[in-house]
Parts: structure tokens; C-alpha cells; sequence
């Protein structure tokens, strides 16, 4: 590209990027204020327990319009893995903070440890549990945020996690129960 229609393009750029009709067509976005939780801490006070894993919520959906809900799973024992599901329209990351996780996505098993990171894509079949002898904590990032949150919040209010009650729970969250947790090594 010639130097002077390299110039003109490099006028074009700012002038549709920041045209009126496409910033009024975008998402509401947000006040531009950071959020700050701490460590232990969860962004509305309100812990989350399912079992004896403890969720504490770091960035709510609420906070990035539905794009994106990080939460920190700790107190996660051997003895209780997380199903098979999948989600049509979300990305989950897992990242290990402590312990050791067995995480199976699709057909394949992969052990993590302490900074491990793995993404488990949309439509991909995946579970977890804990395979360390003590218990494992991982920051979860999912990219969509769906109805995660809620999710969470009406499985922890049951007293029986039978299968037909669990599998209800996960499709009025638009999440599919494909299988049985995962047992540790």
C-alpha cells in the first residue's frame, strides 16, 4: 500500500469507530467504575455452598452485561466431582489456585495442578472433581454468563441432590446433565 492511501485508510479508522450510529447501536456498557473483591471475599457477601464446596461470586454477569461471570469454587473434596454436562452457549476456564483437579473434556482426562489452566469449550461435555488429598480451589471463568448464576443459587437450596431433581435444575439453566461425576485416582 502506497504511503498516502495508507494515511487516508488510517484517517477512515477513528472516524467508524467512533461513528454515533454504531456506538448507539452497541450494548450498554459499563459505569466504567473497577471492581475490587478481595481474597475469601465474595462480590455480594453472600457465599454460595453446595455440599461443602463454597462459590464465591468474583465478577458477577450483572457487572459485564451477561459476557462474563468469574467465580472461585473452594473446599472442593474428592468425594464430590462434578457431573458430565455441557453448556450450548458458554465457554467455562479453569484455573487452578490449590490442589490437584481431574477434569474430563469430551473424550479426553487431564490432570492439573497449582496454575494449570484449561478451557472447556461450548457444546464440549466436561466434569471435574478433586484428586488431591486435600481440597482443591480454582477461579471459573465462564464467557457468556448465561443463568450460571442462578443456577448456583437454586442448587444450593437443595436438601436431595437426586438425579431427576439435578437434571431438571440444569436444563431450566439451559445446561445439559450428560453422566455421572467424575471419580478422583
Amino acid at each position: 500500500m502506497k504511503r498516502r492511501n495508507f494515511v487516508k485508510s488510517g484517517l477512515l479508522v477513528p472516524a467508524v469507530a467512533f461513528s454515533p450510529s454504531l456506538i448507539a447501536s452497541s450494548e450498554k456498557q459499563m459505569d466504567g467504575k473497577p471492581i475490587h473483591v478481595g481474597s475469601g471475599q465474595d462480590r455480594f457477601g453472600k457465599r454460595i455452598q453446595i455440599g461443602k464446596a463454597v462459590l464465591d461470586c468474583k465478577i458477577s454477569g450483572k457487572d459485564t452485561n451477561g459476557h462474563l461471570y468469574v467465580f472461585e469454587s473452594s473446599q472442593n473434596h474428592r468425594e464430590e466431582g462434578i457431573p458430565l454436562h455441557m453448556h450450548p452457549d458458554l465457554d467455562e476456564t479453569f484455573y487452578v489456585l490449590e490442589g490437584n483437579v481431574k477434569i474430563k473434556i469430551g473424550d479426553e482426562i487431564y490432570r492439573l495442578g497449582h496454575g494449570d489452566t484449561i478451557l472447556a469449550p461450548r457444546n464440549i461435555p466436561h466434569g471435574w472433581v478433586t484428586n488431591s488429598a486435600t481440597p482443591s480451589k480454582i477461579l471459573i471463568i465462564v464467557q457468556g454468563a448465561g443463568k450460571m448464576e442462578n443456577f448456583f443459587e437454586e442448587l444450593s437450596k437443595l436438601k436431595e441432590f437426586s438425579p431427576p431433581i439435578v437434571s431438571e435444575i440444569y436444563n431450566k439453566h439451559n445446561m445439559v446433565l450428560m453422566g455421572p461425576p467424575l471419580e478422583a485416582d
